[in-house]
């Protein structure tokens, strides 16, 4: 048995500056990017990565019609944000089919910098799961289980759903360099099963766990890894996934699963737990877990507070998008029954997608808000309740000018050196791509206004040479908790707020805006 309840005493630091961004009349965002259009293509499986360096990564599975089959992948890289993007890697095989893709970045320099990606496909004779990591120079490397195949079966299903973790960023006590995991839902003749493969260590033999087996069916699956290293030096891989009365159901059970990432071994509480209401209502499961390194006590802090966020039919047919929580991943059995909603305005909000970052110790959301042709983006502080709501920090990051077009799939990811959100969906079969702050067109310009320091404990100074007219400080519940229309000396008094993650709004005297996250310390 580990021994995962090691207390220490460790000083909580977060460095960093949010300095440059963009105003209001480019919204603080570019526009949508359309990457690498071919005619007479279409695209699914769209994801984005982000290197340590800001290279940014998107991959795809590519077809000649909607239907498919979709017989390549590949994936392209950026090294100005977004604005232009080459070929990096991709590959055929044949016939076959590839029905799950997913892609991560992992290491914090140049060394040990990878990228992982996974696909999937079925043909007449096999079924099959190829994985390899690639260098950023795109040397590859197989890891262990590449090439994994199932039973041949010439119907079926194969791989459904795809999703690699990793605590790159916010590494385990006992990572070398970091922990890596690939989760999948695979159908096969005999069963559908979840499985897991992961390793703390990516230079040598991943470890391969089965979650999940069931004569049903199952669906999509998510899966993220969780850290804290106050209560204990091993963190948690936790993955939600689906499972489906029939085939071709689109709604179906939660359930999660949890192991430690290091080798696979069951955690003093691994599940599996049901997610929400034991009714097949439910779909487009997405979990998040924090990091915190080097934190102090409390809630959401030192329990590894875990995330589920997922799709829910309403008794009128629509869909809301909701979520569950839980801070007992360590030293008490967690429940993930209690549900809430993220948005009121009830009418096919679908597709949630959710990460955790650990620099401002928040989760950021995004969905598609079909109702409203939409796609926001959220943010949820780390201490805040269940019965807090998400903060809006972007009502829509699509290009209000485009056409709304079906299917869309956003996904959400962060750039460490900016400390900026990056997105990437499918539109119409299209495979697009923004950012948070993107600074890649020539219509957005940028401002001189300097924030810091970031995080604060007492005093922010907030410094730009044109004249600043207001100034706000929201928290994560939507509330202005400062409001001040003079500067003494440039300067806010933060000291009496609680600690936790803001948004400041910045008006200037022509009218412009400008928005920072600040951590309050």
């Amino acid at each position: 048995m580990k021994n995962s309840f090691i207390f220490r005493l460790m000083i909580f630091f977060i460095a960093g500056l949010m300095t440059a961004a963009a105003q209001e009349a480019a919204p603080n965002w570019g526009t949508d990017v359309n990457v690498k259009p071919e005619s007479g293509k279409y695209y699914k499986n769209v994801r984005t990565a982000v290197a340590y360096d800001g290279t940014v990564y998107l991959g795809r599975l590519s077809a000649d019609a909607p239907a498919g089959p979709y017989m390549k992948w590949e994936v392209f890289k950026s090294t100005d944000g977004g604005r232009n993007w080459d070929d990096f890697i991709g590959g055929t095989l044949g016939a076959s089919d590839y029905s799950a893709f997913d892609m991560i970045t992992a290491g914090e320099n140049a060394s040990d910098f990878r990228l992982y990606v996974a696909r999937a496909y079925v043909n007449d004779t096999e079924t099959k799961l190829r994985a390899t990591n690639y260098t950023a120079d795109g040397t590859s490397t197989a890891l262990s289980f590449d090439d994994y195949s199932v039973t041949p079966y010439s119907s079926s299903r194969g791989f459904v759903s795809l999703s690699w973790a990793t605590d790159s960023r916010k590494p385990n006590y006992v990572s070398s360099p970091y922990s890596i995991s690939l989760a999948a839902s695979v159908s096969t003749p005999g069963s559908d099963k979840v499985i897991c493969w992961t390793t703390d260590d990516p230079t040598l033999n991943f470890i391969e766990k089965e979650l999940y087996s069931t004569l049903n069916f199952v669906g999509d699956v998510d899966a993220t890894i969780g850290v804290d290293d106050f209560n204990s030096d091993f963190g948690r891989l936790g993955v939600v996934f689906m499972i489906k009365s029939g085939s071709a159901d689109e709604n179906g059970k939660l359930y999660t699963r949890f192991v430690y990432p290091d080798n696979g071994d069951e955690a003093s509480y691994s599940g599996p737990y049901l997610v929400g209401e034991d009714d097949y209502i439910y779909s487009s499961p997405t979990i998040a877990m924090s990091q915190v390194v080097g934190g102090t006590s409390g809630p959401g802090v030192d329990d590894i507070r875990t995330l589920i966020a997922y799709s829910k039919q309403t008794a009128s047919g629509n869909k809301d998008v909701a979520f569950s929580y839980s801070d007992n991943m360590i030293l008490n059995e967690p429940s993930f029954t209690a549900s809430t909603t993220i948005d009121g305005d009830s009418g096919d909000q679908m597709n949630p997608h959710m990460i955790f970052d650990p620099l401002f110790n928040n989760f950021l959301l995004t969905y598609n808000k079909a109702s409203a042709k939409t796609l926001p983006y959220m943010l949820k502080g780390l201490n805040t309740t269940l019965a807090d709501s998400f903060f809006v920090f972007k009502d829509n990051f699509r290009d209000a000018t485009s056409s709304p077009a079906v299917p869309i799939q956003p996904r959400v990811e962060m750039s460490n050196p900016e400390s900026n959100a990056v997105f990437a969906w499918n539109d119409d079969y299209k495979s697009m791509f923004d950012a948070e702050y993107f600074m890649g067109t020539a219509e957005v310009e940028t401002t001189d206004l300097l924030v810091y320091p970031n995080p604060v404990s007492d005093i922010l100074n907030i410094k730009s040479q044109k004249g600043i007219e207001t100034v706000e400080l929201t928290n994560m519940l939507g509330q202005i908790v400062i409001r001040s229309k003079e500067l003494n000396d440039q300067k806010l008094n933060v000291s009496s707020l609680a600690p936790g993650v803001y948004v400041l709004k910045v008006v200037f005297g022509n009218g412009n805006t400008q928005v920072v996250k600040v951590m309050k310390r």
